[in-house]
């Protein structure tokens, strides 16, 4: 918007000084933060074109990632290889301002298609964060008794699993072509 100020409406603000709202993050909310160098997460594309040159001898790759990534993991590398690959590429970033101003409110929850610990990292370095996260990345996990675990709670649902866990047959994670989730591609 050309300099005209957005105003959020009445029942959001209202929501989140409530502690009611939940947010839903993908992948473009890490494209802030940085690693070490000064550099950015990789883009679909980039991470993509990392998959193909590793996995299939490609400089220049003009599938999506969802197809190279199945491609890589067919290829006879499988999915272990491919995963600590992407777990590699995506490994190492702090989190942004964005990310750790998280914690200076109270949600009813958090939501996440990204794989990385970011939000984690972001709630651990906010030393006057309201609430203690609580990261959910297994279906059966016994929500309710891991919430009291902790004062003031917030549960983080990883919605398509975590890198970390990325080896653990009893967590879901999104696999092959819907590796695309990692960097929020249709």
């Amino acid at each position: 918007m050309s300099g005209k100020k957005s105003e959020l409406p009445h029942t959001l603000i209202e929501a989140v000084k409530d502690g009611r709202a939940v947010v839903v993050l993908g992948a473009g909310a890490s494209m802030e933060c940085v690693n070490s160098a000064g550099q950015r997460p990789p883009s679909g594309e980039q991470l993509r074109d990392s998959l193909a040159k590793k996995f299939l001898g490609r400089e220049k790759e003009t599938r999506d990632l969802a197809m190279v990534a199945e491609m890589a993991i067919s290829s006879g590398a499988g999915e272990p290889l491919v995963f600590e690959e992407v777990s590699k590429l995506l490994s190492g970033f702090s989190p942004s301002k964005a990310h750790i101003s998280l914690a200076d409110f109270r949600w009813r929850g958090l939501a996440t298609t990204n794989y990385d610990q970011i939000i984690e990292s972001a709630y651990s370095a906010n030393s006057a964060a309201k609430q203690t996260c609580i990261t959910f990345v297994k279906d059966a996990e016994p929500y309710d008794d891991r919430l009291k675990t902790a004062m003031n709670p917030v549960p983080l649902l990883k919605l398509h699993g975590c890198l970390d866990h990325r080896l653990d047959r009893d967590i879901p994670l999104v696999r092959k072509r819907d590796v695309v989730a990692l960097c929020g591609e249709a």
